[in-house]
């Protein structure tokens, strides 16, 4: 990520129209110095999280379509404004197995100090977030997060190396054309061509460097492309990455790991995601930036996880560059948290969290959902707010329902006794111990049960 030997490229200073020209033009007046993007980047960490910078306003007319797009149902339009967006049953296909979607135009997040703009990747309005196959049998959670990385672009005679719109490398457009540079989405190995881009499941559209017009994609800012001191170009990058069988929200662990507590990899530049293991195997891990934790938690941002391949368990601040990613570093931001059905036949006792698939258009359950299908109480939004002080209305918090359970969570630490908690819409009162919050942690009392049917949610104003 750009740091204090970074330089933007300065826009209103550029008016070149060749890379040759460029690269060999006065670089210190084409640029912002490395000590103003420092500050740039250093005021963006000062003042906000990591997370959601600016909410979508579906009530301008710059997003007109969008409410043309939802105007025909509003149960399904209530449900976008959280964010998220899951096909109605009644028009359900078999292309929507296993997948729900971020609705809206871009949404603008702060990651460790730079702007990501999410783009579409689906359609003009949708970002499609494609999860695994259901499991067969018992239940299962799935964790979506933004994954971003800096990767470098190499410039040589080659010419093998490219640039994706935004930083999105899932970025999938109706249009052929950004910035008046042509797109594609071929696959491509060999030269300097990123690793994932050898497998159309790992990319999306890009633009090829030798493109003539590739200088407007290179000045446009919101691709997020810089120059470091020694003249090294890298494009901040991202994709939409998820994390099966999670186990780590419901835990006061940092870290991220699955049921069987194997730690989750960065992928960053690597063609895959290494495999799930132990926690110094590979030296990767991903560490929430709260400062709960020495190792890799010196950022005392709560909306951010960062990892790193490390020389080893002593040296966890010295990451292997030009591994995972130009910096040798890796950033996620937690997204959504998915609760699966199995796809084995329904039975109400035997196996009540079965359902049969889309494509055999039998679901089984009452209800009517699929094993396959991700409805919109599946979906529990995890994006934090950046902004500070911001009011949150009746959150839905994490934690299983089944009657048993005492132990929620909320998205973001909350400013002492601003929340208000509610059980079916019943206000709880702490002065009565009905609750306890602790930090992020929220705990009912033992008068009252939480079940399946139960409706617990929590208003509070952000840290």
């Amino acid at each position: 990520m750009p740091d204090a030997n970074t330089r933007g490229l300065r826009l209103e200073q550029m008016s070149v129209s060749s890379l040759d020209q460029f690269f060999t033009s006065d670089i210190q007046n084409l640029m912002l110095s490395a000590g103003e993007h420092r500050a740039r980047v250093q005021f963006k960490k000062d003042m906000f999280k990591s997370g959601l910078l600016m909410p979508v306003d579906y009530s301008n007319t710059e997003n007109q379509g969008v409410q043309e797009f939802f105007a025909t149902n509003n149960e399904i339009k209530n449900k976008y404004y959280e964010g998220f967006y899951t096909r109605p049953k009644l028009s359900l296909t078999i292309s929507d197995a296993n997948k729900f979607y971020i609705a809206g135009k871009p949404h603008k997040f702060n990651v460790n100090g730079v702007e990501i703009y999410l783009s579409s990747n689906d359609s003009e309005f949708l970002n499609s977030i494609v999860l695994p196959p259901p499991p067969v049998t018992g239940t299962r959670q799935d964790k979506v997060v933004l994954e971003v990385w800096a990767e470098e672009i190499i410039f040589d005679v080659s010419n093998s190396d490219v640039i994706f719109p935004y930083g999105n490398t899932q970025y999938n457009s109706q249009d052929n054309a950004f910035n008046d540079c042509v797109l594609s989405n071929q696959n491509l190995f060999g030269g300097n061509f990123p690793a994932y881009l050898a497998n159309s499941q790992g990319h999306g559209q890009y633009v090829l460097i030798n493109d003539p017009n590739i200088m407007r994609m290179i000045l446009d800012p919101v691709h997020n492309i810089f120059v470091d001191i020694n003249n090294r170009v890298f494009q901040v990058r991202y994709r939409i990455a998820t994390l099966e069988n999670e186990l780590s929200h419901t835990a006061e662990s940092p870290y991220l790991f699955d049921i069987q507590h194997l730690y989750y990899r960065p992928q960053g530049q690597l063609a895959n995601r290494p495999a799930r293991g132990i926690q110094y195997e590979n030296f990767g891990i991903f560490v929430r930036q709260d400062g709960s934790y020495e190792v890799c938690s010196y950022e005392h941002d709560s909306g951010l996880y960062k990892a790193g391949w490390f020389v080893d368990e002593e040296s966890p601040l010295q990451p292997i560059t030009n591994e995972i990613s130009y910096d040798g570093e890796v950033y996620a931001i937690p997204l959504a948290l998915v609760f699966r059905r199995n796809s084995t036949p329904y039975e109400p006792v035997l196996n009540p969290n079965g359902a049969g698939l889309i494509a055999s258009g039998i679901s089984g359950r009452d209800d009517g959902l699929y094993a396959d299908q991700v409805f919109i109480d599946d979906v529990i939004n995890l994006v934090q707010m950046a902004q500070r002080n911001v009011f949150i209305p009746k959150e839905k918090p994490t934690g299983l329902l089944n009657g048993f359970n005492k132990t929620f969570y909320i998205r973001n630490l909350p400013v002492a006794g601003s929340e208000h908690v509610f059980l079916n819409g019943q206000l709880l009162d702490n002065q009565e111990l009905d609750y306890t919050l602790e930090g992020r942690k929220l705990i009912i009392s033992n008068n009252y049960e939480v079940g399946p049917n139960d409706k617990l949610r929590v208003s509070y104003i952000t840290k």
